[in-house]
This record gives structure tokens, C-alpha cells and sequence, in this order.
């Protein structure tokens, strides 16, 4: 079946603070970690925690369970409600806001958040190794497949902090006392390059668009043969996340490298009436088309990356 790149509503990517790489590209990379699984016992243990569930469909749950998405049925209305209650802060599972310039994550850093997507994977991934957990198994399990894409999108680990005191010459900052008080573009969702488009949104969609717009071609780019032996990550496998951030933060330095902030401005929030948000007008490096041709082949290794990195957590994991 051919599906098509589409900017889903229910995931509302370009408005605020987006949590995907848009719904296929999480599609893309579930499918290419199973086609890598194909004939493990780790394929069948996916397989009956989700009973019956396309891992495809588990990889986008917790962005439809955070845009509080109408499913089809009252039973996953009902599950999605009380998942909401029970973990009202999953809004914030999806990135980390380390500051533009770092290259590592540290669980005591002050820009880490026991909230963050280091945090949620890790938690996770204890639930799946029999952890006590208001969380299901299969909840875990789509956690997993959705935040290891999360946690190889640059934009997701990385956020610029500013010094707006000069609304027309905004100044990325390199260290603040306290980022819950500093002005930032929440993971470039608040940096505008045109009138109404912004870098989140180009990350989260707009590359991997290019590189195909079919979802089932773009996971097929994603497969390695040697999966279990390439792109391996070092350390425990528990802790793995916590190199990902890592690596997506080195990728979003290049990411931001040279972009100029023009001017900032306090504009009506389009997801908050009432409320107002920062935004920035940029100018990206050598001009739109270049950056994206510049940024395509990073989009591509970090969502291969993806895959093949959720293939072999995934192998990794001592399902209880």
C-alpha cells in the first residue's frame, strides 16, 4: 500500500511546539525497524504486546493521546483519557531543551527535566522490563517506538535561548541562570523563515519529504542489512537515550550554524487564544533552498539512525 507525506492534523506539526517528524516519518521508521526485525524473537514479542496493533499505528499513539485525538472507538477514547490522567505531563516526553551549543546529555544538567524524552524512554523501557507502572506494556511499547524517532530529530534536543531586551536585534545566548525563566524558540518552532513557516516544521516534515514522499519507500531507504552491527551505540542499553540526545544535539548545532535572527516580536499565540508568544524572523544560510539541500542528507542519517537504533533497543530489551 503507497502511502503519501501529508502535514496531519492530528499532530499539528507546524503550530507551536511540534512532537514528530510528522506521522509518517514515525510510520517510516517503525516500519524499517521491523523489516530489520523480521523473523526475531524480538519481532514476535512486539508482536504479541501489541496484539493485533500495526506497530506503524503504535508509533504515532502518544502524539494523537497529547492532541487528545477522537479514536474510533470508546474503549481507546477511555484508554487515551486516563493515560492523560495519569501522566499529564506526556506533552513534555517528546524533546529536551538543551541550550544551542551543547553536545551531551546529563541527567543532572539544568537543562535536563525529569519529563524530558531522556526521562520517558528510559521509564518506558522499565515498564517493558516489569517495572510497577500505571502504564500497560503496550502503552510502554508505544512509547518506545514513538520517542526513539522523537529522540533523532536535532530539533527535539536542542533549543535557542535569547536575549530580547533589543526586540530587533535578538541575541542567541550560549548559558542562562535558568531556562525555565529565558526567552526561547522552543526547538525552532518559534523561528519563522518565511511569514507563516518554521524551522521545526521544515525538520519535521519538510526534509523528510524530500527525500520521498511515500512512506513506504522512505522506510525501505531506512533498512540496513547489518543492522545488529552498524551505528551501534555505546553502554548499557538502558542509558542509550541518553547518548541519542547527545548526538541530536551535535546535529542541531549544524542545524542552527549560521542562521541570522533579524528581529523578535510578541505575536498571538495560534494554538493559545489569549495568549502571546515570542517569534523570530530568520534568514537561513545561502537562502531556503540551499539550507534544505544542505540539511537533507542530516534529516536522512538521523532518521536512519532511528531505525536502526529502535531495532536494536528493541532486540535489546528483556520483555518481562
Amino acid at each position: 500500500m503507497k502511502r503519501i507525506l501529508i502535514l496531519s492534523l492530528a499532530l499539528g506539526c507546524s503550530i507551536m511546539r511540534a512532537h514528530c517528524w510528522s506521522a509518517p516519518g514515525h510510520e517510516a521508521i517503525a516500519e524499517a525497524a521491523m523489516q530489520m526485525l523480521k523473523g526475531t524473537p524480538a519481532e514476535a514479542k512486539v508482536n504479541a504486546i501489541l496484539n493485533g496493533e500495526d506497530p506503524t499505528n503504535a508509533s504515532i499513539w502518544l502524539d494523537l493521546v497529547r492532541e487528545h485525538h477522537k479514536f474510533q472507538t470508546q474503549a481507546e477514547n477511555d484508554e487515551a483519557a486516563a493515560f492523560n490522567t495519569n501522566f499529564h505531563g506526556n506533552a513534555n516526553w517528546h524533546f529536551c531543551n538543551f541550550i544551542v551549543g551543547s553536545t551531551s546529555y546529563s541527567l543532572t544538567s539544568k537543562y535536563a527535566s525529569n519529563e524530558d524524552v531522556v526521562h520517558a524512554l528510559e521509564n518506558a523501557i522499565a515498564v517493558l522490563e516489569g517495572a510497577n507502572s500505571k502504564m500497560t506494556k503496550k502503552q510502554a511499547l508505544r512509547v518506545v517506538f514513538h520517542l526513539v524517532g522523537d529522540i533523532h530529530q536535532p530539533l527535539h534536543c536542542i533549543t535557542g535561548f535569547y536575549d530580547t531586551n533589543d526586540m530587533q536585534h535578538p541575541v542567541l545566548l550560549t548559558d542562562v541562570p535558568n531556562p525555565k525563566q529565558a526567552a526561547e524558540d522552543r526547538g525552532g518552532n518559534q523561528l519563522y523563515y518565511t511569514e507563516s513557516q518554521e524551522l521545526h516544521a521544515l525538520w519535521d516534515f519538510s526534509l523528510p519529504n524530500s527525500i520521498s514522499p511515500d512512506v513506504d519507500t522512505l522506510a525501505s531507504k531506512l533498512v540496513v542489512s547489518s543492522w545488529d552491527s552498524q551505528m551501534q551505540t555505546a553502554g548499557d542499553y538502558h542509558h542509550w537515550a541518553e547518548v541519542w540526545a547527545g548526538d541530536s544535539m551535535v546535529q542541531a548545532n549544524a542545524a542552527y550554524d549560521r542562521i541570522q535572527f533579524n528581529s523578535a516580536a510578541m505575536v498571538d499565540n495560534p494554538r493559545h487564544p489569549g495568549q502571546t508568544m515570542l517569534k523570530i524572523d530568520v534568514s537561513l544560510p545561502n537562502g531556503i533552498k540551499a539550507y534544505k539541500q544542505a540539511q537533507k542528507q542530516r534529516a536522512e542519517d538521523q532518521l536512519t539512525k532511528a531505525a536502526v537504533h529502535l531495532a536494536q533497543l528493541l532486540n535489546k530489551i528483556n520483555f518481562n
